[in-house]
């Protein structure tokens, strides 16, 4: 399922944007369910106004009120699945999210070793494809990199030998002894960081 480090439990993985989506679906559905109650009542309320004896008006304030005690406990609970739904529906996208930061985080420090992997059903799967490539680049290049510089010590070694044997003169030889010496003592594995 993924290397440890990336396993997700919680269902709050990004609070700032599962809070704001949820908040902002909640709020709308209040919002709609408000008009919706003014659709409903508004012609009820007409017909109270316009009714002439006090058994009509008994009818329609029943009516009024009954639908009251039903819309709007259920327009509370079905706001509060909404918001379950929604922190649920967006741990599909946060998630993925997450794994994405964690894992360019681990690029950024020179661990190529990484990938990313998504869970079965979470968005943005196209993501891992494009950050996996992005770490088999980094670590290609660094492997090349690091190649490089071993043939580089190689080559100013041949030619520090050469150097020796044909009497070069001191100056050229001391600069090159100390290039021969800088890129001996320099890991070739922080070239590559450098370099990735």
């Amino acid at each position: 399922m993924g290397h440890p480090f990336f396993r997700r439990k919680k269902k709050l993985i990004k609070p700032a944007y599962q809070i704001k989506a949820t908040l902002t679906i909640v709020i709308s559905l209040i919002i709609y369910s408000i008009i919706l109650g003014m659709l409903i009542f508004y012609p009820l309320w007409m017909e109270l106004q316009s009714a002439t004896s006090i058994y009509e008006k008994e009818m329609v304030s029943y009516a009024i009120l009954s639908l009251h005690k039903v819309l709007w406990p259920a327009v509370v609970v079905i706001a509060l699945l909404v918001g379950i739904q929604v922190i649920l529906a967006s741990h599909r996208v946060a998630g993925p999210v997450y794994r994405v930061e964690r894992t360019l985080e681990e690029l950024l420090k020179g661990n190529f070793h990484v990938r990313m992997r998504l869970r079965k059903g979470d968005e943005f799967r196209e993501l891992e494809d494009v950050v996996n490539r992005l770490a088999d680049h980094l670590q290609q290049r660094r492997e090349q990199d690091m190649a490089l510089h071993e043939e580089l010590v190689r080559e100013l070694k041949a030619i520090g030998s050469v150097l020796e044997k044909e009497g070069g003169t001191g100056h050229a030889t001391d600069r090159l002894n100390r290039l021969i010496e800088r890129f001996s003592t320099e890991d070739a594995s922080s070239i590559g960081e450098k370099k990735g």
